[in-house]
């Protein structure tokens, strides 16, 4: 992350770098059940004592010489424009979900509604007067993708 951006890359060099404004996320969900063990399973055992040691000592050195760990985490990241799904190997969910935890946030508390939505409660504001209009014109910039900010006021008409 880079101040109010997600930094998406690749692990090749060769990988193109996304930056993703915190504004534009709609969803950031991470998963996966993070780091598992396992091994042969192998239970040991014998007849009489002797047997029995000779058996559990086996079966525990075959157990430590094939445990083995992965780590599974998946990360999804949506806009209103595109999605794209992760796995790293790297990181457990909840580690991921702390390194990201601005964007996390910046995700939960997103305008899931539509653009229309968004412009038609500012038109509503400037109409009952609580938008002036170089207000309105400055709060539909923010919101129109693309647009540029409006400076000073602007000429009537």
């Amino acid at each position: 992350m880079r101040g109010s951006k997600l930094v998406i890359t690749g692990a090749s060099v060769l990988t193109r770098m996304v930056e993703v404004p915190f504004s534009a996320l709609t969803v950031v969900e991470i998963s996966g059940p993070g780091t598992e063990t396992t091994n042969a399973g192998i239970i040991g055992g014998g007849f009489g004592l002797t047997g029995a040691a000779i058996g559990i000592l086996t079966a525990g050195a075959i157990n430590a010489i094939t445990t083995r760990s992965k780590t599974n985490t998946f990360l999804h990241i949506g806009t209103r424009e595109a999605e794209v799904f992760l796995h790293t190997s790297m990181y457990e969910p909840f580690d991921l979900r702390l390194a990201l935890s601005a964007a996390c946030v910046a995700a939960e508390n997103c305008d899931r509604r539509g653009l229309a939505a968004q412009l038609g409660d500012l038109y509503a504001l400037h109409l009952s007067g609580a938008l002036d209009a170089v207000e309105y014109a400055r709060a539909k910039a923010a919101v129109l993708p693309g647009t540029p900010p409006v400076q000073g006021a602007l000429p009537p008409g």
